[in-house]
């Protein structure tokens, strides 16, 4: 869901492909929008679905990103080569998110 976020504000806000601030800046907002609701739901399973401290969340999360688009980088090379830039920017901003952790 988090990659389709970045995906959905691209292909409206940025069609030519450049990033804007404002579009960068509502992947942010709705992505904690959606993690904070997807975490208040998900407290309440009778099972638990997570990592129980935050920071195995946050290194459970940032896996499950990278991979997702390290996926959509194959897909667009083989697919839709002008859309390539998406996943690049999203790999950029999970590795500098990595490193700023480190």
């Amino acid at each position: 869901m988090l990659r389709s976020l970045d995906y959905a504000v691209h292909a409206t806000l940025a069609p030519d492909g450049a990033p804007t601030h404002a579009g960068e800046r509502w992947v942010r907002r709705a992505t904690a929008a959606f993690l904070e609701g997807y975490l208040e739901d998900v407290a309440g399973a009778p099972a638990r679905l997570l990592p129980a401290s935050p920071s195995g969340f946050a290194e459970a999360l940032s896996v499950f990103e990278l991979d997702k688009a390290l996926y959509e980088v194959r897909y667009e090379l083989d697919n839709r080569p002008t859309w390539l830039g998406i996943p690049l920017r999203g790999l950029t901003r999970l590795l500098a998110r990595e490193r700023a952790a480190w």
